[in-house]
Protein backbone atom coordinates (compact mmCIF):
# COMPACT_ATOMS: atom_id res chain seq x y z
CA UNK A 1 0.00 0.00 0.00
CA UNK A 2 1.56 3.34 -0.81
CA UNK A 3 0.32 6.66 0.64
CA UNK A 4 0.96 9.70 -1.32
CA UNK A 5 1.00 13.74 -0.59
CA UNK A 6 -0.25 16.07 -2.58
CA UNK A 7 0.68 19.72 -3.96
CA UNK A 8 0.17 22.98 -2.27
CA UNK A 9 -1.19 24.69 -5.58
CA UNK A 10 -0.47 28.10 -4.17
CA UNK A 11 3.25 27.65 -4.22
CA UNK A 12 3.32 25.08 -7.10
CA UNK A 13 6.65 24.86 -9.34
CA UNK A 14 6.31 26.19 -12.64
CA UNK A 15 8.59 23.23 -14.09
CA UNK A 16 6.65 20.40 -12.61
CA UNK A 17 3.26 21.73 -10.85
CA UNK A 18 5.05 20.89 -7.33
CA UNK A 19 5.25 22.41 -4.09
CA UNK A 20 8.63 20.62 -2.43
CA UNK A 21 8.83 21.90 0.63
CA UNK A 22 5.00 20.78 1.07
CA UNK A 23 5.11 17.91 0.18
CA UNK A 24 8.48 17.38 2.62
CA UNK A 25 6.30 18.65 5.57
CA UNK A 26 3.37 16.25 4.69
CA UNK A 27 5.88 12.93 4.29
CA UNK A 28 7.69 14.02 7.68
CA UNK A 29 3.97 14.12 9.33
CA UNK A 30 3.42 10.95 7.72
CA UNK A 31 6.69 8.99 9.08
CA UNK A 32 5.61 10.88 12.92
CA UNK A 33 2.77 8.89 12.33
CA UNK A 34 3.99 5.84 12.13
CA UNK A 35 6.95 6.28 14.53
CA UNK A 36 4.16 7.06 16.97
CA UNK A 37 2.59 3.39 15.92
CA UNK A 38 5.83 2.01 16.60
CA UNK A 39 6.55 1.19 12.69
CA UNK A 40 9.68 -0.54 11.77
CA UNK A 41 11.70 2.52 9.81
CA UNK A 42 13.66 1.56 6.86
CA UNK A 43 14.72 5.31 6.29
CA UNK A 44 15.39 8.51 8.27
CA UNK A 45 12.30 9.67 10.56
CA UNK A 46 12.81 13.12 9.22
CA UNK A 47 13.73 13.84 5.22
CA UNK A 48 15.34 17.04 4.73
CA UNK A 49 15.51 17.75 0.91
CA UNK A 50 14.92 15.46 -2.23
CA UNK A 51 16.94 15.99 -5.56
CA UNK A 52 14.78 18.50 -8.05
CA UNK A 53 11.98 17.39 -9.90
CA UNK A 54 11.07 14.35 -7.72
CA UNK A 55 8.43 14.27 -5.01
CA UNK A 56 8.72 12.03 -1.67
CA UNK A 57 6.44 8.92 -1.44
CA UNK A 58 5.82 7.15 1.99
CA UNK A 59 5.43 3.48 1.38
CA UNK A 60 4.32 0.84 3.47
CA UNK A 61 3.68 -2.87 4.05
CA UNK A 62 2.95 -6.08 6.59
CA UNK A 63 4.06 -9.03 6.94
CA UNK A 64 1.56 -11.82 7.56
CA UNK A 65 2.79 -13.83 10.38
CA UNK A 66 1.32 -17.14 10.17
CA UNK A 67 3.77 -19.56 8.19
CA UNK A 68 0.47 -21.14 6.55
CA UNK A 69 0.35 -18.34 4.46
CA UNK A 70 4.50 -18.42 3.32
CA UNK A 71 5.63 -15.01 4.26
CA UNK A 72 7.24 -16.51 6.79
CA UNK A 73 8.90 -19.53 8.08
CA UNK A 74 9.66 -20.43 11.94
CA UNK A 75 12.93 -20.16 12.36
CA UNK A 76 14.25 -23.57 13.42
CA UNK A 77 12.23 -25.37 10.60
CA UNK A 78 10.52 -28.22 12.46
CA UNK A 79 10.47 -27.28 16.10
CA UNK A 80 7.63 -25.40 17.90
CA UNK A 81 9.59 -24.08 21.06
CA UNK A 82 11.85 -21.58 19.74
CA UNK A 83 10.30 -18.78 21.26
CA UNK A 84 11.11 -14.98 22.56
CA UNK A 85 8.77 -13.40 25.10
CA UNK A 86 6.70 -16.50 24.81
CA UNK A 87 6.07 -15.82 21.37
CA UNK A 88 7.55 -18.17 18.14
CA UNK A 89 10.16 -16.74 16.18
CA UNK A 90 10.02 -16.44 12.68
CA UNK A 91 12.37 -15.53 9.28
CA UNK A 92 10.94 -13.66 6.36
CA UNK A 93 10.69 -16.58 3.44
CA UNK A 94 11.40 -15.03 -0.08
CA UNK A 95 7.66 -14.28 -0.69
CA UNK A 96 7.71 -11.90 2.41
CA UNK A 97 11.27 -10.66 0.96
CA UNK A 98 9.85 -10.30 -2.53
CA UNK A 99 7.09 -8.64 -1.08
CA UNK A 100 9.46 -6.21 1.10
CA UNK A 101 11.36 -5.63 -2.06
CA UNK A 102 8.63 -4.50 -4.30
CA UNK A 103 7.34 -1.98 -1.65
CA UNK A 104 11.35 -0.32 -1.60
CA UNK A 105 11.53 -0.69 -5.16
CA UNK A 106 14.64 -2.82 -5.36
CA UNK A 107 14.81 -4.73 -8.42
CA UNK A 108 17.35 -8.16 -8.52
CA UNK A 109 19.65 -8.15 -11.59
CA UNK A 110 19.39 -11.80 -12.96
CA UNK A 111 23.04 -11.67 -14.48
CA UNK A 112 24.29 -10.21 -11.28
CA UNK A 113 22.56 -13.19 -8.92
CA UNK A 114 22.83 -17.18 -8.50
CA UNK A 115 24.64 -19.72 -6.89
CA UNK A 116 28.32 -19.12 -6.47
CA UNK A 117 29.78 -22.44 -5.22
CA UNK A 118 30.71 -25.33 -7.31
CA UNK A 119 27.81 -27.77 -6.50
CA UNK A 120 30.36 -30.54 -5.62
CA UNK A 121 29.79 -30.55 -1.85
CA UNK A 122 25.86 -31.59 -1.81
CA UNK A 123 26.16 -30.41 2.01
CA UNK A 124 27.51 -26.67 1.03
CA UNK A 125 25.35 -24.01 -1.04
CA UNK A 126 26.87 -20.49 -1.30
CA UNK A 127 24.64 -18.12 -3.51
CA UNK A 128 24.83 -14.25 -4.09
CA UNK A 129 22.15 -11.81 -4.72
CA UNK A 130 22.41 -8.09 -5.70
CA UNK A 131 19.70 -5.44 -5.13
CA UNK A 132 19.21 -2.39 -6.82
CA UNK A 133 16.79 0.62 -5.91
CA UNK A 134 17.22 4.61 -6.06
CA UNK A 135 17.14 5.92 -2.77
CA UNK A 136 15.91 8.89 -1.09
CA UNK A 137 18.39 11.39 -2.25
CA UNK A 138 17.50 10.04 -6.06
CA UNK A 139 20.70 8.20 -6.38
CA UNK A 140 20.86 4.53 -7.76
CA UNK A 141 22.28 2.42 -4.81
CA UNK A 142 23.57 -1.35 -5.03
CA UNK A 143 24.10 -4.03 -2.22
CA UNK A 144 25.16 -7.13 -2.58
CA UNK A 145 24.64 -10.28 -0.16
CA UNK A 146 25.79 -13.50 0.11
CA UNK A 147 24.99 -16.62 2.35
CA UNK A 148 26.02 -20.08 2.97
CA UNK A 149 24.30 -22.71 4.04
CA UNK A 150 26.63 -26.18 5.57
CA UNK A 151 24.58 -28.62 6.54
CA UNK A 152 27.57 -30.27 8.69
CA UNK A 153 27.84 -27.20 10.50
CA UNK A 154 23.97 -27.19 10.98
CA UNK A 155 24.30 -30.55 12.38
CA UNK A 156 26.29 -29.76 15.19
CA UNK A 157 24.35 -26.53 16.01
CA UNK A 158 20.85 -28.13 15.90
CA UNK A 159 22.58 -30.96 18.62
CA UNK A 160 23.74 -28.54 21.19
CA UNK A 161 20.19 -26.92 20.49
CA UNK A 162 18.28 -29.79 21.36
CA UNK A 163 20.39 -31.18 23.83
CA UNK A 164 20.15 -27.56 25.74
CA UNK A 165 16.48 -28.19 25.11
CA UNK A 166 16.40 -31.72 26.73
CA UNK A 167 18.22 -30.28 29.59
CA UNK A 168 15.09 -27.90 30.12
CA UNK A 169 12.61 -29.84 29.91
CA UNK A 170 14.10 -32.16 32.37
CA UNK A 171 14.06 -29.63 34.71
CA UNK A 172 10.30 -28.68 33.50
CA UNK A 173 8.97 -31.88 34.21
CA UNK A 174 9.81 -31.02 38.10
CA UNK A 175 8.23 -27.77 37.81
CA UNK A 176 4.17 -27.75 38.11
CA UNK A 177 3.69 -24.44 36.23
CA UNK A 178 5.91 -25.94 33.05
CA UNK A 179 5.04 -29.26 33.67
CA UNK A 180 2.25 -28.76 30.97
CA UNK A 181 4.90 -27.23 28.19
CA UNK A 182 7.22 -30.39 27.89
CA UNK A 183 6.11 -31.98 24.78
CA UNK A 184 4.92 -35.19 24.81
CA UNK A 185 7.35 -36.94 23.17
CA UNK A 186 10.19 -35.78 25.32
CA UNK A 187 7.73 -37.10 28.09
CA UNK A 188 7.93 -40.39 26.52
CA UNK A 189 11.83 -40.42 25.73
CA UNK A 190 12.45 -39.61 28.95
CA UNK A 191 9.81 -42.43 30.44
CA UNK A 192 11.96 -45.37 27.84
CA UNK A 193 15.64 -43.51 28.77
CA UNK A 194 15.48 -42.93 25.20
CA UNK A 195 16.24 -38.45 25.06
CA UNK A 196 19.35 -39.30 23.60
CA UNK A 197 17.44 -40.34 20.43
CA UNK A 198 15.22 -38.10 21.00
CA UNK A 199 17.87 -35.39 19.97
CA UNK A 200 18.99 -37.27 17.38
CA UNK A 201 15.90 -37.79 15.79
CA UNK A 202 14.65 -33.93 15.87
CA UNK A 203 18.11 -33.27 14.28
CA UNK A 204 17.43 -35.24 11.81
CA UNK A 205 13.71 -34.21 11.18
CA UNK A 206 15.30 -30.29 10.67
CA UNK A 207 18.47 -30.83 8.74
CA UNK A 208 16.14 -32.91 6.03
CA UNK A 209 13.81 -29.81 5.88
CA UNK A 210 17.22 -27.53 5.60
CA UNK A 211 18.66 -30.19 2.64
CA UNK A 212 15.01 -29.82 1.18
CA UNK A 213 15.35 -26.23 0.78
CA UNK A 214 18.78 -25.83 0.90
CA UNK A 215 18.79 -23.33 -2.65
CA UNK A 216 16.11 -21.89 -1.38
CA UNK A 217 17.01 -20.85 1.85
CA UNK A 218 20.27 -19.71 0.57
CA UNK A 219 19.03 -17.51 -2.06
CA UNK A 220 16.29 -16.15 0.83
CA UNK A 221 19.25 -15.28 3.12
CA UNK A 222 21.49 -14.00 0.43
CA UNK A 223 18.14 -11.83 -0.10
CA UNK A 224 18.13 -10.79 3.34
CA UNK A 225 22.05 -9.91 3.70
CA UNK A 226 21.44 -7.77 0.39
CA UNK A 227 18.82 -5.45 1.84
CA UNK A 228 19.49 -5.96 5.40
CA UNK A 229 21.40 -2.01 5.59
CA UNK A 230 18.34 -0.99 5.29
CA UNK A 231 17.14 -1.85 8.94
CA UNK A 232 16.20 -5.67 8.42
CA UNK A 233 16.22 -7.88 11.44
CA UNK A 234 16.72 -12.19 11.25
CA UNK A 235 14.25 -12.76 13.27
CA UNK A 236 10.88 -11.45 14.42
CA UNK A 237 7.69 -12.50 16.51
CA UNK A 238 3.99 -12.06 15.65
CA UNK A 239 3.23 -9.20 17.43
CA UNK A 240 6.16 -7.48 15.74
CA UNK A 241 5.19 -8.41 12.57
CA UNK A 242 1.58 -6.65 13.31
CA UNK A 243 3.47 -3.39 12.75
CA UNK A 244 4.19 -2.17 9.33
CA UNK A 245 7.48 -1.65 7.34
CA UNK A 246 7.86 2.00 6.45
CA UNK A 247 10.23 3.48 3.90
CA UNK A 248 10.36 6.90 1.71
CA UNK A 249 10.34 6.45 -1.89
CA UNK A 250 11.32 9.43 -4.24
CA UNK A 251 9.34 9.36 -7.98
CA UNK A 252 10.82 11.71 -10.42
CA UNK A 253 7.62 13.87 -11.65
CA UNK A 254 7.84 14.87 -15.46
CA UNK A 255 7.81 18.43 -16.55
CA UNK A 256 4.96 20.30 -18.27
CA UNK A 257 7.47 20.57 -20.96
CA UNK A 258 7.93 16.73 -21.49
CA UNK A 259 4.25 15.77 -20.54
CA UNK A 260 3.13 18.58 -23.47
CA UNK A 261 5.59 16.30 -25.63
CA UNK A 262 4.61 13.18 -24.75
CA UNK A 263 0.63 14.78 -25.80
CA UNK A 264 2.18 15.90 -29.00
CA UNK A 265 3.27 11.88 -29.98
CA UNK A 266 0.70 10.58 -28.82
CA UNK A 267 -1.37 12.66 -30.85
CA UNK A 268 0.92 11.56 -34.10
CA UNK A 269 0.76 8.22 -33.35
CA UNK A 270 -3.25 8.81 -33.46
CA UNK A 271 -3.07 10.68 -36.50
CA UNK A 272 -0.24 10.56 -38.13
CA UNK A 273 2.09 13.78 -39.41
CA UNK A 274 -0.65 14.84 -41.54
CA UNK A 275 -2.77 15.35 -38.76
CA UNK A 276 -5.79 12.79 -40.50
CA UNK A 277 -6.84 10.34 -37.85
CA UNK A 278 -6.31 7.07 -38.52
CA UNK A 279 -8.92 4.39 -39.10
CA UNK A 280 -9.89 0.72 -38.31
CA UNK A 281 -9.81 -1.45 -41.41
CA UNK A 282 -10.83 -5.38 -41.61
CA UNK A 283 -8.95 -6.96 -43.74
CA UNK A 284 -10.42 -10.37 -44.80
CA UNK A 285 -8.42 -13.50 -45.52
CA UNK A 286 -10.11 -16.09 -48.01
CA UNK A 287 -8.73 -19.82 -47.52
CA UNK A 288 -11.19 -22.65 -48.88
CA UNK A 289 -13.87 -20.53 -49.20
CA UNK A 290 -13.22 -19.67 -45.38
CA UNK A 291 -13.37 -16.00 -44.32
CA UNK A 292 -11.01 -15.36 -41.30
CA UNK A 293 -11.64 -11.55 -40.66
CA UNK A 294 -8.66 -9.76 -38.49
CA UNK A 295 -8.53 -6.58 -37.67
CA UNK A 296 -5.80 -3.97 -37.94
CA UNK A 297 -5.41 -0.28 -37.27
CA UNK A 298 -3.85 1.02 -41.36
CA UNK A 299 -3.93 5.33 -41.32
CA UNK A 300 -5.46 6.82 -44.45
CA UNK A 301 -1.78 8.66 -44.23
CA UNK A 302 1.82 7.49 -42.70
CA UNK A 303 2.85 4.02 -41.47
CA UNK A 304 0.76 1.49 -40.54
CA UNK A 305 -0.54 1.30 -35.98
CA UNK A 306 0.34 -1.34 -34.13
CA UNK A 307 -0.58 -5.08 -34.41
CA UNK A 308 -3.27 -6.79 -32.12
CA UNK A 309 -0.21 -8.40 -30.55
CA UNK A 310 1.37 -5.30 -29.91
CA UNK A 311 -1.80 -3.48 -28.30
CA UNK A 312 -2.75 -6.35 -26.04
CA UNK A 313 1.05 -6.60 -24.60
CA UNK A 314 0.66 -2.83 -24.26
CA UNK A 315 -2.55 -3.01 -22.61
CA UNK A 316 -0.91 -6.00 -20.07
CA UNK A 317 2.02 -3.37 -18.98
CA UNK A 318 -0.82 -0.42 -18.57
CA UNK A 319 -2.67 -2.94 -16.12
CA UNK A 320 -2.44 -3.52 -12.30
CA UNK A 321 -0.23 -6.18 -10.97
CA UNK A 322 -3.42 -7.92 -9.55
CA UNK A 323 -4.68 -7.71 -13.12
CA UNK A 324 -1.52 -9.28 -14.61
CA UNK A 325 -1.67 -11.80 -12.76
CA UNK A 326 -5.52 -12.74 -13.80
CA UNK A 327 -4.35 -12.64 -17.22
CA UNK A 328 -1.18 -14.58 -16.62
CA UNK A 329 -3.52 -17.36 -14.97
CA UNK A 330 -5.52 -16.81 -18.25
CA UNK A 331 -2.78 -17.80 -20.44
CA UNK A 332 -1.78 -20.51 -18.29
CA UNK A 333 -4.35 -22.07 -18.59
CA UNK A 334 -5.34 -21.01 -22.10
CA UNK A 335 -1.26 -22.75 -23.08
CA UNK A 336 -1.74 -25.90 -21.16
CA UNK A 337 1.56 -24.47 -18.91
CA UNK A 338 2.92 -27.16 -17.16
CA UNK A 339 5.88 -25.26 -15.52
CA UNK A 340 5.34 -24.49 -11.71
CA UNK A 341 5.32 -20.93 -10.37
CA UNK A 342 6.59 -19.43 -6.78
CA UNK A 343 4.63 -17.37 -4.24
CA UNK A 344 1.86 -15.21 -5.51
CA UNK A 345 2.20 -13.73 -9.29
CA UNK A 346 0.92 -10.59 -8.58
CA UNK A 347 3.98 -9.65 -5.83
CA UNK A 348 6.32 -10.59 -8.46
CA UNK A 349 8.67 -7.53 -9.92
CA UNK A 350 6.98 -5.66 -13.19
CA UNK A 351 9.75 -7.47 -15.54
CA UNK A 352 8.75 -10.81 -14.15
CA UNK A 353 5.50 -10.40 -15.15
CA UNK A 354 5.96 -9.22 -18.62
CA UNK A 355 8.94 -11.87 -19.29
CA UNK A 356 6.36 -14.54 -18.00
CA UNK A 357 3.98 -13.15 -20.57
CA UNK A 358 5.78 -13.00 -23.51
CA UNK A 359 7.08 -16.37 -22.67
CA UNK A 360 3.11 -17.70 -22.68
CA UNK A 361 1.98 -16.00 -25.27
CA UNK A 362 4.90 -17.29 -27.37
CA UNK A 363 3.63 -20.91 -26.52
CA UNK A 364 0.93 -22.35 -29.03
CA UNK A 365 -2.21 -23.27 -27.53
CA UNK A 366 -3.62 -25.97 -25.86
CA UNK A 367 -5.99 -26.44 -28.37
CA UNK A 368 -6.31 -25.94 -31.66
CA UNK A 369 -9.88 -24.76 -31.20
CA UNK A 370 -9.18 -20.76 -31.27
CA UNK A 371 -12.97 -20.48 -30.81
CA UNK A 372 -13.02 -22.61 -26.95
CA UNK A 373 -10.80 -20.93 -25.43
CA UNK A 374 -11.35 -18.65 -22.79
CA UNK A 375 -10.85 -14.90 -23.99
CA UNK A 376 -8.31 -12.74 -22.14
CA UNK A 377 -9.75 -10.32 -19.68
CA UNK A 378 -9.02 -7.63 -22.12
CA UNK A 379 -10.81 -9.13 -25.18
CA UNK A 380 -14.15 -9.43 -23.43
Amino acid sequence: MTTATKPDSATQSPETGLNLPALIDSANRQLQDFNNKGAHFLCPLTITDIPKGCQPVVVYTTIDPDPKNKEVYSKWGGDDDDHQDGQRQVELSGVGLRKISNMLGISWPYEKCGRIDDGSNPNRCVYRMVSQRTDYTGQVVEFPGEYEIDLEVLTQEFTDKYTAKAGAFERWLTDDKKKSKVPYAFVLAKRENSVQQWIRDCVKRDILQKRKHMVALAQTGAMLRAIRSKGFRQTYTADELKKPFVDIRVERVKSQAEIAAEAERASEAMYGKSGVRKKEAVIHDVDDGVIDAKATTIPEHGEPGPTPEQSRRADFQAAEPGQQATILKTLIKQKGYAGKTTGDIAAWSSADRLAFYDQLVGMPDKTTDAGSRPPLPFEK
